[in-house]
């Protein structure tokens, strides 16, 4: 019966810790890296309001 307990064990096991460091540095690096490419819109945004 003991062998049959381990084998239950991974099917019934639950699913990994995500730390929520890594959840912060991934989404720090998502925003650090699309930065320029949203500000540009808002620049060009300005530019128009200024120029009306």
């Amino acid at each position: 019966m003991a062998r049959y307990a381990n084998l239950t064990a991974l099917a019934h096991s639950h699913p990994p810790a995500i730390y929520p460091a890594v959840r912060l540095a991934l989404t720090s690096a998502v925003i650090v890296t699309a930065s320029p490419h949203l500000g540009r819109p808002l620049r060009y945004l300005g530019r128009w309001i200024l120029a009306l």
